[in-house]
């Protein structure tokens, strides 16, 4: 069963916008390359000052939600996100913060934190660190800033070095969103209208997909699912849908970078991935590497090599194909090549995969054939 991945822009890619991709997919992981190599399986002619011009019309918030991963969302969606997923959400990062700080501790030091952005603009975390000359509490110091987030207290704004990584700057909420009250809804109805974006753009789906994908509770992601959309029998499994379905695969060759908007959008990967292939693609922890997609299910792995200049790209499958999928994946490869400014690019097969959920190193994934 292969849901609306339409939806998710995998079926044909937009002549769009970066905005238009980020509302289909309610936005991507904000870590690099990732957020780049999403966008450009998505949105043809991309280039990462796409997304660097969007940052920069603050049409897009860095948040720390949807299971407490840094994602870049839509501005449209913050209040509703923020609004089904800040309990839980804060709940976690308060618990980060009490390993190396009381409550009141953490009071007082948000505070300054609040006060010395107020003056000073934004600065990174160790700018802050170190302005603030924390002495035994400096280790603690960026819990504070991850729980401010959380809090809406500071806005995260992405900072591109490269097109593979990135950093951030904070600033006070207020002065980068002066026109977003993110608390203002009421988390039930924060639900409501997140799962209803979830189901038309990732639907049919499991009120567990939906809790696995945006970090509610199971009982209010059902809750959510009973109000908003009607019950479908897929498959003898019972989901949720706001209309009709599309279950037309996605045609061609894509390759999808690690914590894909795909990827993590489901708690049941069976519609896109063959349970016997399972470890390869997700370790213990549940991340997901990066992966070969061939008409709408996940056929191999990739990976990508240090050097831009002459780019490499790795590929090994899980079963043989023909020539017509390696010829997919050299079209991909070479779209990658012209977004960075490749001179040459090649497309090396690995043969087999090595599983992932035994492998030792909790970082694996993000170098799969290394």
């Amino acid at each position: 069963m292969s849901g609306r991945l339409w939806h998710s822009h995998l079926l044909d890619r937009l002549s769009g916008s970066v905005g238009a991709v980020l509302d289909g997919a309610l936005g991507v992981y904000a870590t690099q390359p990732t957020g780049h190599l999403a966008l450009l399986a998505r949105l043809n002619g991309f280039r990462p000052r796409d997304l660097v011009e969007v940052v920069e019309s603050t049409g897009v918030a860095r948040l720390r939600t949807l299971r407490g991963s840094g994602f870049l969302i839509p501005i449209d969606l913050i209040a509703i996100v923020q609004a089904a997923t800040r309990d839980k959400n804060v709940t976690v990062t308060r618990r980060m913060a009490e390993h190396g700080l009381v409550v009141d501790t953490y009071g007082v030091w948000a505070d300054r934190i609040d006060d010395l952005l107020g003056s000073g603009g934004p600065m990174s975390a160790s700018e802050i660190r170190n302005t603030l000359d924390a002495g035994e509490d400096a280790g603690a110091i960026r819990y504070v800033i991850a729980t401010m987030t959380t809090e809406n207290r500071l806005a995260s704004i992405p900072v591109t070095r490269s097109w593979r990584s990135s950093g951030a700057v904070y600033t006070r909420w207020e002065d980068r969103f002066p026109d977003q009250d993110v608390w203002s809804m009421d988390p039930k109805e924060g639900s409501e209208r997140l799962a209803e974006r979830y189901l038309d753009r990732y639907g049919p789906a499991t009120a567990e997909d939906l809790a696995w994908w945006s970090g509610m509770g199971k009982r209010v992601a059902r809750a959510a699912c009973e109000t908003v959309a009607e019950p479908v029998s897929v498959g003898g499994v019972e989901m949720w849908s706001t209309g009709e379905r599309g279950d037309d695969p996605p045609l061609g060759v894509r390759l999808l970078p690690v914590w894909d908007p795909l990827l993590v959008g489901y708690r049941d990967r069976s519609r896109f991935i063959d349970p016997d292939h399972m470890p390869y693609v997700y370790d213990r922890s549940g991340n997901a590497t990066s992966v070969v997609l061939v008409d709408g299910s996940v056929a191999g792995v990739w990976d990508l090599g240090a050097d831009d200049e002459h780019i490499e790209i790795g590929v090994a499958f899980f079963v043989a194909f023909d020539r017509s999928v390696m010829a997919g994946v050299a079209t991909e490869a070479a779209r990658i090549a012209e977004m960075i400014g490749s001179i040459t690019v090649r497309v090396v097969d690995h043969g087999s995969p090595a599983t992932l959920a035994d492998h030792p190193s909790p970082n694996r994934f993000l170098r799969p054939l290394a």
